[in-house]
């Protein structure tokens, strides 16, 4: 059987009688040698073709392999999936002697739980696969993969043909391509009792107190009581019962809001037979416009009140708050406008927050201040940090000749706590990275094979790559159970004592078990200015959380008494800060404007004094607006993606800002700094819709003018951030007057917030938007039964029926192929032999009679082995016998030419004397005057220049032939 997988290259072959006909005008060639360059050019032309076309040999193996593809996906009822697994283990036990049998589970993804083999058993479903989602299409192009060569092939698809992603036709096209046999068993299933809130529909947009309604959508399969909650922000706000009816039911349901921010809405609904509780609910969100909201963190509450009032003062709500208030959930930072870090240190805010944080900045236009102090910036341990990437400034100072630096010295004992190593590798990684390149960092532990001794020996951090692979390439035996804190100590003592740091500090991390060190060296060690903080964890008695923080106060550092392991890297990250307190400049300065901006108008007349501030670096593309006497940076502000940010590192309070407090500008400086940050409003002329088709988010948005007129040529920046905090981008098209469309994945359940920044035309910035949609459950679980159209026509495109469950899936009656060989390369072979051949019966002249006589040599040679029939001896060729020919008759004439000159000489010998004396006579003669008949004769040729005018020799033979001439005339 032969398979063309490109089929449109065979159009070419329609160039071949044009190329023949014009070849025919060739005149050069003769008649017979023409026609054959003409065919041999044609076959050419004609496996070029077919070789471009991939034509491939099908053949039929003898062996048959089956993969049996099975639907686990949400939408597939228990009872339907232990079906699938019985009918599995069942089949495999039929496997014929030689033929194999392999098992694919899929769902959102795909996954073989077993390879092809001739003994494949299943007793459970053991490979891990997500649920949430069906994709046939994956699932079968795995186990086109998965095939082995040379063997007939066939895919049994177990499915309810409900897909969510990929397109199942068009891979069992492909299937089909490629000579496998395709065949499928419904999953059939009907869910009866089915009620699912399909939809919460409210306006993404609204003022504050304006009245709108909340409609919610409710697909029931039977009619029959229920109960329907709504539920804002988590509280429920309706609940009634109604009366369900078969098909869509819509309930609305009147609500207000009073204050601006962003509001979550969920729907609920019990139905008294309904057996799939999994898609009972569903969410919804509005922004309601209102008075901007500032969030203010600050662990000093009463020093930030006045800050606080500042901005109230000037129509911004300021939230005081500490700094545990920070949202930890993406969706709550919607409900500020804008937020202000004041003198917050890093360590009191999750790696998870601060990556919210940066993302709500860039992604959905919030605005982020950070206000300066003792706990703030580099010294509050921000460097490297996701805010850090987010502010104007640096924290890795690189502008000064000469650079603050601090030493950091940590000595582990963690093997008494469970997972002891593992914490131990976390909680050094996060005091590093507070660390900059300048700053020296050192790791003791006590080791089972080497005792107390250095894991990374005191050095500078440089660019912590080196020292993160040491870290994390420790093992369980290189940290063991340290029997005093002498040596350890001792070494740290030793190596902090030499550098010359401007701050020095030794953390302990133990259970305090060790045997302690005495009063006088750790006091030696503090007068040295070096402090000590010390990590109480798994303690076995008080006594030792005594011994731990002892050696805390005589150290003049922190000690603190761990009870939960996940406290551990906050902690050293706070430790690890206090050697950054060396960036902390408590000289008295004037700000000093180095550039005008708008954050700051109407301040002609200057700005008061400050007691401090932290020494920071400006970035490239921010704005420094003020600085201080040194020239570092006090007021910076960039924008940062959708957002604006703005870093002053001075305070706003007491300890450096005393003189700021009775200005009559507080207020005014502040308001207008946040208020240049602040999120930009939605635009009431725009019209933001999303909608949900499968596992896309579809995003429409109508633009135009207050005047009613098209908003045209806009350019959106847009992109959305997923239930797990990811942000990607997506592109918004115009496909109308004033629409833009856009389309993003949601794959996940849960809250997808967009936003979106545009431009005019001329690349000006004109505002943002921002909406979002939200995606209760997978679409699996909106399927009510199997879709039969998809199921039947898989069927028709190998022309079978369906399966049932007593089917024979191991018979070889399919017309599936097993082995493939492609004949491409053997048709180039073929191509470019004939190629050479065409070129040679062209270029070079063959006498067929030679090589008929070459061939009745080539085959007495090859023959005499079996005939002994002697192989012909003589002219190879007719040209070889006329020359052997020649050769002889040349032979005769030389004889003939010797027997003539043997007479000549033998008569020459009977001449007498006298005749010789009469013959120099006549030589001399001859060289005064010519002989009569020779004058008559035509002059010679000129001689060359170097010819002489005669000799001897010549004039010998002249007259030896005179002499001849008279003998002959004499015998007549």
């Amino acid at each position: 059987m032969i398979r063309i997988l490109h089929p449109w290259y065979l159009l070419l072959l329609l160039a071949i009688p044009v190329v023949w006909r014009q070849a025919k005008r060739v005149r050069v060639l003769g008649r017979g040698r023409k026609k054959l360059a003409l065919v041999l050019r044609a076959f050419v032309l004609l496996l070029f073709i077919l070789a471009l076309a991939e034509i491939e040999l099908l053949g039929r193996g003898e062996s048959l392999t089956v993969f049996f593809v099975i639907d686990r996906s949400s939408s597939i009822p228990p009872e339907e999936q232990e079906f699938s697994l019985a009918y599995a283990q069942d089949r495999l036990l039929e496997i014929p002697e030689k033929d194999r049998a392999g098992i694919i589970f899929f769902g959102k993804d795909a996954a073989i739980q077993e390879n092809p083999g001739e003994n494949v058993k299943l007793f459970e479903y053991q490979t891990i696969i997500n649920p949430e989602g069906s994709d046939v299409e994956g699932a079968i192009g795995l186990a086109m993969a998965a095939f082995p060569e040379g063997m007939q092939k066939r895919i049994v698809l177990l499915t309810d043909g409900n897909q969510t992603r990929g397109n199942a036709e068009l891979a069992a096209q492909r299937v089909k391509a490629n000579g496998i046999d395709l065949r499928v068993l419904p999953l059939r299933y009907t869910y009866t009792q089915d009620a699912m809130v399909e939809d919460v529909i409210l306006p993404s947009h609204i003022r504050e107190k304006e009245p709108f309604s909340t409609k919610i959508i409710v697909n029931a399969q039977e009619a029959g009581p229920a109960r329907l909650r709504l539920y804002q922000n988590d509280v429920v706000v309706a609940d009634q019962e109604v009366e369900l009816q078969p098909g869509k039911n819509a309930y609305t349901i009147p609500r207000s809001l009073e204050q601006g921010g962003y509001y979550k809405f969920e729907a609920s609904i019990e139905a008294e037979k309904d057996n799939r509780p999994s898609n009972n609910r569903s969410q919804s969100f509005t922004i309601v416009k209102g008075t901007p909201k500032v969030l203010l963190l600050d662990s000093e509450t009463q020093e930030a009140a006045y800050l606080a009032a500042a901005l109230l003062q000037e129509g911004i709500e300021a939230i005081l708050q500490p700094p545990e208030a920070l949202p930890d959930n993406l969706n709550e930072f919607q409900y500020y406008d804008s937020i202000l870090l004041s003198n917050v240190p890093a360590s009191d805010i999750s790696k998870s927050q601060q990556d919210m944080l940066e993302l709500a900045v860039r992604d959905l236009g919030i605005g982020l201040v950070m206000i300066g102090g003792p706990d703030s910036f580099g010294a509050g341990g921000y460097l490297g940090t996701p805010v850090e990437k987010a502010l104007p400034v640096t924290m890795d100072i690189k502008q000064r000749r000469v650079i603050p630096s601090g030493a950091l010295a940590l000595i582990m004992h963690s093997c008494e706590i469970p997972q002891g190593n593992y914490w131990a590798q976390e909680i050094s990684l996060a005091a590093l990275d507070v660390l900059s390149r300048n700053d020296y960092f050192g790791f003791l532990r006590y080791s089972n094979m080497e005792q107390e001794s250095w894991l990374v020996p005191m050095k500078k951090a440089g660019d912590k790559r080196d020292i993160r692979q040491v870290i994390l390439s420790a093992k369980g035996r290189d940290i063991g159970d340290m029997p005093s804190f002498d040596a350890t100590m001792q070494m740290a003592y030793e190596a902090l004592k030499k550098l010359d740091a401007n701050m020095k500090h030794l953390v302990i991390l133990s259970d305090g078990d060790p045997a302690r060190p005495t009063e006088q060296f750790i006091k030696d060690i503090h007068k040295d200015g070096i402090s000590i903080s010390t990590v109480c964890i798994a303690p076995h008695n008080q006594t030792d959380v005594d011994v731990m923080k002892y050696m805390a106060e005589l150290g003049g550092g922190n000690a603190y008494h761990v009870q939960n392991n996940k406290e551990l890297p906050k902690i050293f990250t706070k430790e690890a800060s206090i050697i950054r307190r060396n960036l902390i400049n408590e000289e008295q300065f004037t700000p000093v404007l180095s550039r005008p901006s708008e954050v700051i108008q109407g301040f002609g007349e200057g700005f008061p004094m400050l007691d401090g501030y932290v020494v920071t670096g400006p970035k490239p593309e921010a704005e420094t607006v003020l600085i201080t006497h040194k020239e570092d940076p006090l007021l910076a502000h960039w924008r940062y993606g959708l957002g604006k940010t703005v870093a002053f590192t001075s305070d706003a309070k007491r300890r450096w800002a005393g003189k700021w407090l009775g200005w009559e500008g507080y207020a005014k400086f502040w308001s207008q700094i946040v208020r240049w940050t602040l999120r930009s409003n939605q635009q009431e002329n725009f019209e933001v819709q999303t909608k949900l088709d499968g596992d896309q988010v579809h995003v429409v948005v109508d633009a135009m003018t207050e005047n009613g007129e098209f908003l045209n040529e806009l350019s959106f920046t847009a992109g959305t951030v997923d239930p797990g905090v990811k942000s990607s981008p997506f592109k918004m098209r115009q496909t109308q007057p004033g629409r833009y469309e856009g389309t993003f994945p949601a794959r996940e359940p849960g809250s997808y917030l967009v936003s979106m920044a545009y431009e005019d035309a001329d690349g000006e910035e004109q505002g943002n938007l921002t909406t979002g949609i939200s995606v209760p459950f997978s679409p699996e679980h909106t399927t009510t039964r199997q879709n039969d159209l998809l199921l039947k026509r898989l069927a028709e495109i190998f022309g079978k029926s369906l399966l049932t469950a007593d089917d024979n899936v191991f018979s070889h009656d399919s017309e599936a192929t097993g082995e493939v060989e492609p004949l491409w390369p053997i048709l180039i072979g073929l191509a470019i032999f004939l190629f050479f051949l065409d070129i040679a019966v062209r270029r070079v002249f063959f006498d067929m009679p030679q090589l008929h006589r070459f061939y009745e040599k080539v085959w007495a040679w090859l023959t005499y082995p079996f005939t002994r029939q002697p192989i012909p001896i003589g002219p190879a060729t007719q040209e070889l016998g006329h020359l052997m020919q020649a050769k002889a008759r040349a032979t005769q004439t030389i004889d003939a030419q010797d027997e003539q000159k043997e007479s000549f000489l033998h008569r020459l010998d009977e001449v007498k004397q006298e005749d010789i004396e009469e013959l120099e006579k006549s030589i001399t003669r001859d060289r005064e005057t010519p002989i009569w008949h020779e004058a008559k004769k035509e002059e010679p040729p000129p001689k060359f220049a170097d010819e002489e005018e005669d000799s001897y020799t010549s004039a010998l033979f002249k007259a030896k032939s005179r002499v001849t001439d008279r003998l002959k005339d004499q015998r007549k």
